[in-house]
C-alpha cells in the first residue's frame, strides 16, 4: 500500500512540473508578445 502513495506522490510531482512549464511558456510568450508587437509590414509602399 506503501507504494501506491508514492506512486501518487511521484504523479503529483510530474503533473505540477509538466503545468509549471506550461504555464512559464505561456508567460514568456504574453512577454514577448509585449515586447515585440505585431506590424504589419504591407504599410511600407
Amino acid at each position: 500500500m506503501n507504494d501506491i502513495y508514492l506512486g501518487l506522490e511521484l504523479m503529483k510531482y510530474g503533473l505540477l512540473g509538466t503545468f509549471s512549464v506550461i504555464i512559464l511558456f505561456y508567460v514568456i510568450i504574453l512577454i514577448l508578445m509585449k515586447i515585440f508587437p505585431y506590424r504589419n509590414e504591407e504599410n511600407n509602399n
